[in-house]
């Protein structure tokens, strides 16, 4: 059994940075054969937003779009906060394919059987 990595993102627009270096670790993770699940939470949302997650772009990095093609690609798993959607009024529709909505009973239960958790 491969060990389980949950990347916590609550960055987006406000800090490309910060948001593309959670997809080098989830994607780096994903490579060394960890079962890697990210969970989007606050402005993190816009990460796996169509019509915004193609125009983040850290300097000097790939888009989050490219990121996240990778990430899918590879196998990992997108996880989007339902109330992190609601403030921000993101219909699910408006979410990228492939990403589930979750409230914090399952966000909680992901982290409690990860092996790591990281926090972006």
């Amino acid at each position: 059994m491969s060990e389980k990595l949950v990347v916590t993102v609550t960055a987006g627009p406000d800090d490309p940075e910060k948001a593309t270096f959670a997809f080098i670790m989830a994607n780096t993770a994903l490579i060394m054969e960890m079962d890697v699940t990210m969970i989007f939470q606050s402005n993190g949302i816009y990460n796996v937003t169509k019509g915004t997650y193609e125009h983040i772009r850290a300097v000097e990095h790939d888009s989050i779009k490219e990121h996240v093609d990778n990430f899918i690609a590879n196998g990992g798993k997108l996880l989007a906060c339902i109330p992190a959607c609601i403030s921000k009024e993101i219909p699910k529709d408006q979410l990228i394919d492939g990403v589930q909505m979750i409230k914090a009973g399952r966000a909680l239960k992901e982290m409690m059987e990860a092996d790591l958790v990281l926090n972006y």
